[in-house]
């Protein structure tokens, strides 16, 4: 990957809900990516890259969850755990 000044690395969405076993809506091994995510983040800052970190947030009611007619569980629900990053990020 080509690092520099005029790069930037977008970490997205790694939060609790996605990457940690209890999460609402847990991608199995999510939490694999952490240390990896991490690394690369060194290097990005080392090479004086900007690191941005993205969040997936919601109301707590939404057309998108179940409970509201959608198809999703509730999940990254505004200030709550589920969304906030994944704490060893």
């Amino acid at each position: 990957m080509d690092l520099g000044p005029k790069a930037a690395l977008i970490v997205v969405d790694v939060q609790n809900d996605f990457a940690d076993p209890k999460g609402s809506l847990y991608v199995k091994g999510g939490e694999m990516v952490v240390p990896v995510i991490n690394e690369q983040v060194e290097a990005a800052r080392a090479a004086g890259a900007l690191v941005v970190y993205t969040q997936d947030w919601h109301p707590t009611s939404t057309p998108h969850f179940q409970k509201d007619g959608g198809i999703w569980p509730v999940h990254c629900v505004k200030e709550t755990w589920g969304a906030e990053l994944h704490p060893d990020l």
